[in-house]
């Protein structure tokens, strides 16, 4: 019969903002978002696969051994792993758990810096080529037997941030950037 999505849906909370004073010198800046799926009836959570995929850069002004570029979609989550959920067991990104009536599931994320350190710098979450432009993620659910997807949420976010503390810039959107 294989697997059917019911629905599959991204909630985005306020962005939370906390820059350095004088006790604690970190900053952080996250965006957090939780997706829902679910599946239709008779669909089963051990014939899907759901990850995110992200692309992009993020710099760090005073520590450019802390950078990471992503040129092309890559997987997000830890080494070792490639998924939030793989057909059997939730991995350890994503925060993901099953929801207690029907047949959905929730996973978390909250994209951005926390607790960075004031010897970082500037914060950049954005184009890989360091531009002006935007650091995307692509949530997904695809059918674990034959890849396919049946369905996803891309979506894209900035943060251009000079001195912490200072203000800057940061902002984000769903669907792809023009």
């Amino acid at each position: 019969m294989g697997v059917t999505v019911k629905s599959i849906t991204a909630k985005w909370s306020k962005w939370e903002i906390s820059w350095p004073w004088w006790k604690y010198r970190t900053s952080t800046i996250q965006l957090p978002v939780t997706y829902e799926i679910e599946l239709a009836e008779g669909s089963s959570w051990s014939d899907c696969v759901v990850g995110q995929e992200k692309k992009g850069s993020l710099r760090f002004g005073k520590n450019p051994s802390q950078n990471d570029v992503f040129s092309d979609w890559t997987k997000d989550a830890p080494p070792g792993e490639n998924l939030w959920w793989d057909g059997a067991k939730f991995g350890s990104a994503g925060f993901g758990e099953k929801n207690w009536f029907g047949n959905g599931a929730t996973f978390k994320d909250a994209p951005g810096f926390h607790d960075a350190p004031e010897s970082w710098g500037s914060l950049y979450y954005g184009d890989a080529k360091g531009g002006a432009d935007y650091f995307g993620f692509r949530f997904f659910i695809k059918d674990k037997k034959t890849m396919t997807t049946l369905g996803q949420i891309e979506w894209y976010m900035r943060i251009d941030v000079a001195v912490p503390g200072n203000g800057g810039s940061w902002w984000s959107y769903e669907a792809p950037p023009p």
